[in-house]
């Protein structure tokens, strides 16, 4: 029940490469000075995405837990 981090991670981070890419050639940036930025943010939105998706995992790992643990004292305290 816990998300993968990778996948999601690798794909935001393509798709920042790609629209900070776009939108300094719309801008009419120079191709190599657009490509250095989104790398730049391709590398950024990899860790934010990979530290989101982390913090995600640890809640809901929280959640399972003490989910279970209310089923264990129920089951102790039902019989």
């Amino acid at each position: 029940m816990l998300i993968e981090k990778r996948p999601i991670a690798m794909t935001t981070a393509i798709l920042a490469f790609f629209l900070v890419g776009i939108i300094g050639t719309c801008y009419g940036l120079d191709p190599f000075i657009s490509c250095k930025r989104g790398a730049i943010a391709m590398v950024g939105t990899y860790i934010v995405a990979s530290l989101v998706i982390h913090i995600i995992n640890a809640i809901l790992l929280d959640a399972l837990i003490s989910k279970q643990i209310e089923k264990m004292r129920e089951k102790l305290t039902g019989e």
